[in-house]
């Protein structure tokens, strides 16, 4: 799934670069509100210390994934919204759809801050049985509304 969503991604940025999460695991984790009731809990740069590619050069951006989730009828809320998130589910014996909730934040590398940060929900009704073909096309959507996300949220 992480091939679907970051072949989506290179359509729209050509420049796209990949780090490994062994270099994500060794920035501080902080949280980070978003409104009222939903926080957000990541790993941001240190301050002062850009992250450089291989080659030495530093991106302008990142793009951080805090969180990826894959599941059945997931909801955003019960993951990031503080008021909710000790609420208990009653078991379902059937599920409705297929989910993906990724929380993210563009960093700005240079001046070294966040842009901005939201949190997704993807849902695809389930037929039937789940196939590969719908995790791809779930994974696919996800990047698609992950661009356009972004694309509004830098506009604000």
């Amino acid at each position: 799934m992480e091939s679907s969503v970051t072949k989506s991604l290179q359509v729209f940025y050509k420049n796209l670069s990949l780090f490994p999460d062994s270099l994500y695991l060794t920035f501080p984790e902080e949280t980070q509100k978003l409104d009222e009731r939903v926080f957000l809990r990541g790993r941001f740069p240190a301050q002062g210390i850009p992250v450089k590619k291989n080659d030495g050069t530093i991106p302008t951006y990142l793009l951080l994934i805090h969180e990826f989730t894959v599941g059945l009828d997931l909801h955003r809320e019960s993951f990031f919204d503080y008021a909710l998130i000790h609420q208990e589910v009653s078991d379902k014996k059937t599920s409705e759809n297929l989910t993906i909730i990724i929380s993210y934040t563009l960093w700005d590398n240079i001046k070294q801050r966040p842009l901005f940060s939201s949190i997704i929900e993807q849902n695809k009704p389930i037929k039937e049985e789940i196939t590969l073909d719908d995790l791809v096309k779930i994974s696919q959507a996800t990047a698609q509304a992950l661009l356009v996300d972004i694309q509004s949220g830098v506009g604000k």
